[in-house]
């Protein structure tokens, strides 16, 4: 519709000027095409094409990068940035065990640059998925360091993630009204506002916990809201006796008896799968937790992530950005953090069923270009994914960037793990050629 607008507008002539970059087009999703760009010349035959080749912002070491990033990419216009400010510092790959201890080595190693003169606003952690912040904010938390997240909510904020934790709340305080009310028509169970006030005024005339009304009221009621009641209190009944077991397992009794994890199953949209990505990384949170905690309860984890999220470290003007790469797309910061490069995260799994490996290099192409000094990119060998402990394997996307522009560092641990590191050169963790410094 745009195209045809904007021949009408032209007319018979060649009034027509455009600027763009098709290797920065990442929006497909919303109906942005790449196309519109690589075959305008169809459109208007006479059309001159100027490429705008010189950088004013990043380091020749990080352009090459980003020319690299999509070289394999169809339809590209073809041009090689290029700057005038040498080819500065290596771009630095972080190679650790899990996604906490990623998120730990960046937030440490980001720290270390702020000491050195970097200030926080001036550094910026990019992920693919929304739901990867979790780590981040938790270890950004511990340390005191004030952050921001872009575009969005901070995880524990995040609509789906407070459904699942009242349940759990209400489990582990059957008075807890507050939770009481967000779960008991969430997901809906046919319980209008009439239904809900009548069954709190019964509870106030009784003094009585909602929980504990709910079953009375529900048998004295008739009618599909009574046996909702019933029904809902029997759920939770069932959540206390899963809430003694294992805490994943009891996570996923949530998910899957309260009907909220079907719910979001017949929703395909983006948005829904957003949701279940926020839901797989709270399983991941709960997983993180048993595997550090010798002896685990429902009370500790909540207790724990209640106090992780009432420290508020955003309000400074001096806050460090927390963004998805689609957030940063025309921002710039002398410090790029980029995480997570791992199969199935980025590139993400849905690109390899869509088809859209192209727009996923154009995405790392963008991701790069926004650093103007040190570029940092990390990976998990490891990590916890809808509560289940799964290896990961470094992206693809890894293999189309030269050797020569990293400078590879690893995490702590000592135990050998092969890998494919840039420029598709397959090593082991006890290749000599890897440095043997922990980078704290």
């Amino acid at each position: 519709m745009q195209l045809d607008i904007v021949k009408l507008l032209a007319g018979e002539g060649d009034g027509f000027f455009a600027v763009g970059d098709d290797d920065q087009s990442i929006f497909s999703w919303r109906g942005a095409r790449v196309e519109n760009i690589v075959h305008l010349n169809k459109d208007f035959p006479h059309l001159e094409v100027m490429t705008l080749e010189r950088n004013y912002r990043s380091t020749q070491t990080i352009l090459d990068a980003a020319f690299h990033a999509i070289a394999a990419n169809k339809h590209l216009v073809e041009k090689r940035l290029r700057t005038d400010r040498g080819p500065g510092e290596k771009i630095r790959l972080l190679v650790c065990d899990s996604e906490a201890m990623e998120a730990r080595v960046v937030v440490e190693t980001l720290a270390g640059l702020e000491r050195d003169g970097i200030p926080l606003d001036h550094m910026a952690i990019f992920y693919r998925t929304n739901a990867q912040s979790r780590p981040f904010e938790e270890a950004l938390r511990r340390m005191r360091i004030p952050h921001r997240v872009v575009g969005g909510f901070r995880f524990f904020e995040r609509a789906e993630v407070k459904d699942i934790l009242a349940y759990a709340r209400l489990v582990a305080n059957p008075k807890d009204t507050l939770s009481f009310l967000r779960c008991i028509n969430n997901p809906p169970r046919g319980l209008g506002p009439t239904t809900v006030g009548e069954l709190v005024t019964y509870a106030q005339q009784r003094q009585l916990p909602l929980l504990e009304a709910a079953r009375e009221f529900g048998g004295q009621k008739s009618g599909k809201a009574g046996k909702s009641l019933v029904a809902f209190a029997d759920f939770m009944a069932q959540l206390k006796v899963l809430s003694q077991g294992n805490l994943v397992d009891f996570f996923r009794g949530i998910l899957d008896l309260s009907g909220y994890r079907a719910r979001l199953d017949e929703d395909d949209g983006l948005e829904a799968e957003g949701r279940k990505e926020n839901l797989g990384e709270l399983l991941g949170s709960v997983a993180e937790y048993l595997a550090v905690e010798t002896q685990p309860s429902l009370d500790d984890y909540l207790q724990r992530i209640s106090l992780v999220s009432s420290l508020d470290e955003g309000g400074s003007e001096k806050a460090l950005s927390l963004m998805t790469i689609h957030t940063a797309k025309g921002l710039e910061f002398d410090a790029v953090f980029l995480t997570g490069l791992e199969e199935g995260l980025f590139p993400h799994e849905w690109s390899r069923r869509d088809g859209g490996m192209d727009e996923e290099r154009r995405l790392l192409h963008v991701a790069i270009t926004r650093a103007r000094d040190k570029l940092f990119i990390s990976l998990a060998r490891t990590r916890a994914r809808f509560g289940t402990w799964t290896r990961q394997e470094p992206s693809s996307l890894l293999a189309a960037l030269p050797s020569w522009l990293f400078e590879v560092r690893r995490g702590p641990a000592r135990q050998s793990f092969g890998q494919m590191y840039p420029g598709g050169r397959y090593v082991d963790r006890s290749d000599s050629q890897l440095p043997d410094d922990d980078l704290d």
